[in-house]
């Protein structure tokens, strides 16, 4: 894919809230035609994430879709009347514009995809905005975002599901023939963003961020006999997918998929009185569990620490569960370990500008060096710490780009502080000198949003590997 230029920033609530459009080339699924991608600008005025829209024409030539304005005017609107949204969420709203896809029924808001490419303007927490049409929003809603987006992915042949949307596409699903078909119909549903699963040879693992863990104990301790939890996207490369009819189960494979952990669209969690077990089912898993044992989930939760259930079975032996904050890693977001100073944060692969400028930062676990130790980081969540960490690093591959360097590391001290703009300095270039313009570094490194922070802030050392 070409780089993404900036086209326009269009104002659309005047002081409060604009657009910037991007175009550029898109290369995927046996074509190459045009890409609009959109960013909003104003919705942290009301505590909510950005957002961010990608379509693509019906032609190469045609002009850019004004629906995606409508749309952000509609969220905007709705946030400021108190009606907040977030990841997992689907939103429905009764008009599109007179340019919308007419079968467009919902948008379901999701972290964008590792693929998504970089924008200069895009926040580092922004959400993807996925337009949904037909029945595919009902679906959604009812039995879980991802299970639609899944079948996105398997449709569209891309893992882990198409971050851009083509007017005219045929919907995935028909929602009386999914209801008929799957083993959720009638159960008990909540929906858990933060909440991943994922099967692990013989274990699975259930993982959630340490801002939900609250809300997970009092739906463990409320829930019904059996009840179904809908989980966002963790970060594999392999991820379950289903549809009626089915004959058994079945993952769509990233390409560079090395067969690792395979990721599930919903957890069913069921309490049984003789032997706890697990099992896939459709696009995720059941897992029943003796009273017993359920109990001791409920307390590790409570908790906040991880947890190793047995299971009696062959396929899945074991239930991990891991409190994301903190505890073993996992493969996805920041890793607390409660005896160093130090945070591993497995990052995201850079986004390449253009297929001509790969990344020279190293993909991979990078190194925070924590100043105060490893409770420094009980003020800050970590996903918004690891959107923060990505964000940094899109910025220091950039400046390398036009900036080389012959040195293969650099460590960045940090300093944030609640409602004071980001503080950055490169301090220590490793294995050659630093690159001229170190200064407009540290400038660019300061406009990257902060994520919140409880007092007195938090202040790390970021190391970055670099490629030779």
């Amino acid at each position: 894919m070409d780089e993404l230029r900036p086209v326009s920033r269009t104002p659309l609530i005047p002081d409060e809230l604009a657009l910037t459009l991007y175009r550029g080339r898109f290369d995927g699924g046996g074509r190459s035609t045009t890409v609009y991608c959109y960013t909003t600008e104003g919705m942290t005025r009301h505590r909510q994430q950005e957002l961010v829209f990608a379509v693509l024409p019906t032609r190469p030539d045609d002009p850019p879709p004004t629906f995606p304005a409508g749309h952000a005017v509609a969220v905007y609107r709705s946030a400021a009347a108190g009606q907040p949204y977030g990841p997992g969420d689907v939103l429905q709203f009764a008009q599109w514009g007179a340019d919308a896809d007419p079968r467009l029924s919902g948008v379901a808001c999701t972290p964008p995809p590792a693929a998504f490419p970089a924008l200069a303007g895009m926040a580092g927490n922004a959400l993807l905005a996925v337009p949904l049409v037909a029945d595919e929003t009902a679906v959604a809603v009812r039995y879980g975002s991802a299970r639609v987006l899944a079948l996105l992915g398997d449709r569209a042949r891309y893992h882990p599901f198409p971050w851009w949307f083509e007017p005219g596409r045929p919907p995935v699903l028909d929602r009386a023939a999914y209801a008929a078909g799957t083993a959720l119909a009638g159960l008990t549903a909540c929906r858990l963003p933060d909440l991943h699963v994922v099967q692990a040879g013989t274990r699975l693992v259930v993982s959630v961020g340490v801002g939900q863990l609250a809300l997970l104990t009092r739906v463990l301790s409320e829930a019904p006999e059996v009840c179904a939890y809908q989980p966002g996207p963790a970060a594999v490369d392999r991820t379950l997918v289903w549809e009626p009819g089915q004959p058994g189960p079945r993952a769509i494979n990233a390409p560079t998929a090395t067969g690792g952990g395979v990721g599930g669209n919903f957890l069913l969690i069921g309490q049984v009185p003789d032997r706890s077990s697990a099992r896939q089912l459709e696009d995720g898993f059941a897992v029943w569990l003796t009273g017993r044992t359920y109990a001791q989930l409920v307390a590790a939760v409570a908790a906040g620490r991880p947890a190793e259930l047995p299971l009696d079975g062959d396929e899945l032996r074991t239930l991990l569960f891991v409190p994301r904050a903190r505890g073993a890693p996992i493969g996805d977001g920041v890793v607390f370990d409660a005896d160093s100073e130090s945070v591993s944060y497995r990052t995201d692969p850079i986004r390449p500008a253009s297929a001509a400028q790969p990344p020279l930062v190293r993909v991979g676990p990078i190194e925070l060096v924590l100043h105060g130790g490893h409770r420094a980081a009980d003020g800050i969540d970590a996903a918004d710490l690891g959107a923060f960490v990505s964000t940094a690093l899109r910025v220091v591959d950039g400046f390398l780009q036009r900036a080389p360097t012959a040195a293969t590391a650099l460590t960045v001290a940090f300093h944030l502080v609640p409602g004071q703009p980001v503080r950055a300095e490169p301090r220590e270039w490793t294995g050659g000198p630093p690159p001229p313009g170190t200064a407009d570094l540290a400038a660019l490194l300061a406009t990257v949003p902060a994520p919140p922070t409880d007092p007195p802030g938090l202040s790390f050392d970021l190391v970055v590997q670099l490629r030779p």
